[in-house]
């Protein structure tokens, strides 16, 4: 006999995935890794910031992703400049004892650069290539925290729909 599909309700309208059973449920059970993950990752998109990266933002993907709790995506204006501000966050996760999994940070193509910190994942990106793989708009329901204040969700961010747009960004 197979197990009965999750309840629609159950289901997370972005990824197609079960959600957890907690909604704040993370990849990693850890509370002190993972208030470090989420202080990382703010701390990732100031530097950002900081670097001259535009549109820098945090993604809180807990109960939502299978693999990572919270997303950092920015976007710089070449590939020299994103980079940079890639050694820049990794430098910062050496000084937080967050280490590096993974990057393509070394590579020859660098118009979208991925490094995987377990529980953070951050992707800089050229114009071009942040609009046309549009990460946003799949994540696009799930709550952006606010990196230039305290770090809660912004407001209205739970009210986006799967492209990013709240209500009032909608025609009629």
């Amino acid at each position: 006999m197979s197990a009965s599909p999750p309840a629609p309700e159950q289901i997370d309208a972005s990824t197609g995935l079960p959600l957890r059973d907690e909604p704040s449920a993370s990849v990693n059970p850890s509370p002190e890794r993972l208030a470090l993950a989420k202080r990382f990752a703010i701390e990732a998109a100031r530097s950002l910031d900081g670097d001259k990266c535009e549109d820098a933002i945090v993604i809180d993907l807990r109960g939502r992703s299978p693999v990572t709790d919270f997303l950092v995506i920015a976007t710089g204006t070449s590939e020299r400049q994103i980079r940079a501000a890639g050694f820049h966050i990794e430098e910062l996760a050496d000084e937080l004892d967050f280490g590096v999994f993974n990057s393509n940070i070394k590579g020859e193509d660098s118009s979208w650069i991925v490094i995987d910190f377990v529980d953070v994942v951050a992707h800089l990106f050229t114009e071009e290539t942040r609009a046309h793989y549009d990460l946003e708009m799949m994540w696009g329901d799930a709550p952006r925290l606010d990196w230039s204040g305290d770090g809660e969700p912004d407001a209205g961010s739970e009210e986006r729909n799967r492209a990013g747009l709240r209500p009032d960004d909608v025609l009629e």
